[in-house]
């Protein structure tokens, strides 16, 4: 590599902590870190803060599928302040994401600026990162490019949230592509909004079409339908049939379904339909290439959604993304590295800063369709932030040391925000310390991030989670069609906790077998019983209301009381 010209710089500034990026993950980090006590720099290349939250108004896992709580701390709060603002609806149980709350991506880039300035925290937006200065296993100096040139900002820590681990790479970290071995990634999409529909018409498809809403089999589709019409928007990954009609009529879509969020009172569909392979945001001419190929797949989206679908006859394309949504780019190599196994197990390492439960939604780069597998709730460990080589860097969001699978889970937004939230707080306990923040104590590091709301054991959410927006369990005496598929979860993957003391539901609809007899609530409030001990999955079926459990499936013990017919009448 060649110097080409030497620039001067411009400006000098001087910061505790310096967080790279101004996602909804880089506002966690800043946020913490300036309430924390360090004086904070937020760097964005954007004309606004808040990233692909920006474009994306489906922010989903903050629960997990058996409605348990896990993310809480300034995630939990950011919706919050934009439920106050009307910039969000209540967070909705989801048999598939755990829970979705639909927010109002326009109204994010005001709530988001206002919510980091009040934290105290100095903000540059129209500025990229540029290089670092590294002396040791130190970086002293960041360098950035704003209007004025170029300006050095000297530093204690610095968080890279930019998602591709552009800071890392810089600092000398090393980083892998994708998964291995073939370093493939999850295709990207261009993320575009589509109004003028008719939603009565579009509802009634649904209605009629239960099996072809969702990317996969639901226990109750019908009764799905009926709960996601009433609200204020919900997610889909639909048109599977009509898109199998449309190719036979010579049509090629790049998706085998539409994934996306509707808005039924405004008529608005917002979709992630284009489908966009080996995207690298480190290189320009990849990065531009997967631009100008998502906006075109645009159009064909739209003569597909005119031409075959019931309630969009007439509707047009009404906005679009600031730029394509990458969901994987570059992992850290990093003190621990997060697995698609410990995900599936439940793995909750004694250094976790964060709890996921998000189930692995792979955008396989080799065929049309979305994967998935169902985890346990899952801990995050702080090493998995942490690089090798730099001690005095964090690595949060889609970069952190994780590989393929694992992060088809972590990267949502409400996971990642919890990532950014420990490494702001990390960075300014270290400041406060004298020490490079990767040296911190996760002991103490995961003392303050309690105190502060954010949950890192199962169960332990505390009052604050508690505010009707975020309830500990969701009730799903309200969502019997959510319950269903849930308690089915609850037994594949051996769940064992007691309902929390003092959370009482309305009605809870469920007969299940656990430690090995049979319980039935019929309609009593919060049941101390602990869930599920058997080894296989067992399920209720919403035609007959009785169970039916797989082949190989423990008997029913001589003391089980099975739902009736009659129970299910009665409530």
């Amino acid at each position: 590599m060649r110097t080409v010209k030497e620039f001067a710089i411009r400006r000098s500034l001087n910061f505790d902590t310096v967080v790279i990026g101004g996602g909804t993950t880089g506002i966690a980090a800043a946020v913490a870190s300036a309430r924390n006590g360090a004086k904070t720099l937020l760097v964005e290349s954007n004309g606004f803060l808040g990233g692909n939250g920006a474009s994306i108004p489906s922010w989903m896992g903050f629960h997990s599928c058996s409605g348990e709580a896990v993310i809480g701390g300034i995630a939990l709060e950011l919706v919050q302040e934009m439920q106050r603002r009307e910039g969000a609806s209540r967070i909705y149980p989801d048999p598939i994401c755990g829970s979705v709350c639909i927010i109002q991506p326009a109204l994010l880039k005001i709530v988001a600026a206002d919510f980091v300035s009040r934290a105290g925290v100095d903000i540059l937006l129209h500025t990229r990162f540029a290089g670092v200065e590294r002396i040791d296993k130190k970086i002293t100096a960041v360098y950035l490019w704003g209007g004025e040139g170029l300006i050095e900002v000297t530093l204690e820590n610095v968080i890279d949230c930019t998602d591709a681990g552009f800071v890392a790479r810089e600092a000398g970290e090393t980083l892998f592509r994708g998964r291995s071995p073939d370093h493939k990634v999850q295709v990207a999409s261009w993320t575009f909004e589509i109004d003028n529909i008719d939603f009565p018409e579009l509802a009634a498809y649904f209605t009629a079409f239960p099996d072809d809403v969702r990317p996969f089999p639901l226990d109750d589709a019908p009764g799905h339908v009926r709960q996601i019409l009433q609200q204020d928007g919900f997610v889909i990954g639909a048109f599977h049939r009509l898109i199998r009609q449309a190719e036979k009529d010579g049509m090629y879509l790049p998706r085998s379904n539409m994934p996306g969020v509707i808005f039924p009172r405004q008529g608005r569909f917002v979709t992630v339909a284009s489908r966009v392979e080996n995207v690298d945001p480190a290189s320009s001419a990849s990065h531009s290439r997967a631009e100008i190929e998502g906006a075109a797949q645009a159009e064909l989206w739209l003569r597909f959604l005119r031409q075959y679908v019931p309630g969009f006859a007439h509707c047009r394309i009404s906005g679009s993304c600031s730029s394509i949504g990458v969901r994987e780019t570059c992992h850290l190599q990093g003190a621990a590295t997060l697995s698609g196994e410990n995900l599936l197990r439940g793995d909750i390492p004694e250094d976790s800063i964060a709890l996921g439960a998000y189930h692995l939604d792979v955008h396989s780069p080799d065929h049309r369709g979305i994967e998935t597998r169902f985890p346990r709730i899952y801990g995050i460990p702080f090493g998995a932030l942490c690089p090798l080589r730099t001690a005095n860097l964090l690595v949060a969001g889609r970069a952190v040391s994780a590989t393929h699978d694992a992060l088809a889970s972590t990267r949502v937004i409400p996971i990642s925000m919890a990532e950014g939230e420990a490494a702001g707080t990390a960075a300014a306990l270290a400041v406060r310390a004298g020490i490079p923040a990767v040296e911190l104590p996760a002991e103490q590091l995961r003392s303050v991030l309690q105190k502060n709301g954010a949950i890192l054991s199962p169960g332990a959410s505390g009052s604050e989670n508690r505010m009707g927006t975020m309830p500990e369990r969701i009730d799903f005496g309200k969502q019997k069609n959510i319950l269903i598929w849930n308690v089915e979860m609850l037994f594949q993957y051996h769940s064992a906790k007691e309902w929390p003391e003092g959370v009482e539901t309305e009605r809870i609809d469920c007969s299940f077998v656990s430690g090995g007899r049979g319980l039935c609530c019929r309609g009593q409030s919060a049941p101390s019983a602990a869930l599920c001990a058997t080894a296989a999955p067992c399920r209720l079926s919403s035609e007959s209301g009785r169970w039916r459990a797989p082949q190989g499936a423990p008997p029913l013990p001589p003391d089980a009381v099975p739902w009736s017919a009659a129970d299910s009448e009665r409530h």
